[in-house]
């Protein structure tokens, strides 16, 4: 039988890494999209910086993220990817309905640090926001009972961006949050593809050790069927 030549340090290191990276591709969850991929247009980022502004933005009588039940997750919603809120800690079961072939965005654990736009200093913000996101743990997604794969690599942050929250103290949900502000994030974000018609279970969790911050979200989910032309 022949050998076969020997492999060079430099191409064997090579084919290391290519069989390393391949085995990490056929590991990720088909059902999330990669931190990688632009999704409508945008990155994993850009999304998150949307959220924010849609979160935030919103009045605390009428706001997604403070809303338990589901009662306004419809709220300013438009595009090919519907958001989806965390907490501001503690748990929260909400039912709602999602237009069909939408992409679902959501937070498992995040951190969100910002100022008045005139002041805030960007680096002390970027600083704040990772130091917090790197005390994450106990992250976890199922969709209908099923774990999302590898939680922890979906972790992304933010470009500085603005928004504009309420114009009063009494409107905001967060009463600093007013007006023009400068903000950055990070942390772990998933963006599902599309689910099928009909109802799922989409449940997320997660832990801030710095803060002592913990959220346990539950999303009954009903997604419709496509219109017909």
């Amino acid at each position: 039988m022949r050998m076969p030549k020997q492999i060079g340090p430099g191409l064997g290191a090579i084919l290391v890494l290519a069989l390393l990276g391949r085995g990490r591709a056929d590991e990720a969850d088909p059902r999330v999209y990669p931190t990688t991929e632009k999704v409508g247009g945008k990155t994993y980022a850009e999304w998150a910086a949307a959220w924010w502004q849609w979160g935030l933005g919103a009045p605390k009588d009428k706001n997604p993220i403070s809303d338990r039940t589901g009662k306004f997750a419809d709220r300013g919603q438009s595009g090919p990817v519907w958001f989806l809120a965390g907490t501001f800690g503690g748990k929260a079961t909400r039912t709602c309905s999602v237009p069909a072939g939408k992409a679902l965005f959501f937070p498992v654990v995040i951190q969100g640090q910002g100022g008045p736009f005139d002041t805030a200093n960007e680096a002390a913000l970027r600083r704040l926001a990772k130091g917090v996101a790197d005390t994450a743990y106990d992250l976890e997604v199922t969709i209908d009972g099923k774990p999302v794969k590898d939680v922890m690599n979906y972790r992304v942050a933010t470009a500085v961006f603005t928004f504009n929250g309420p114009e009063k103290e009494e409107d905001a949900v967060i009463p600093t949050v007013v007006g023009k502000q400068k903000m950055v994030s990070d942390g772990y974000w998933v963006l599902l593809k599309p689910l099928a018609p009909g109802k799922h279970t989409l449940h997320f969790k997660g832990k801030l050790k710095r803060t002592r911050f913990s959220l346990d979200v539950t999303y009954q989910l009903t997604v419709l069927e496509a219109k017909r032309p």
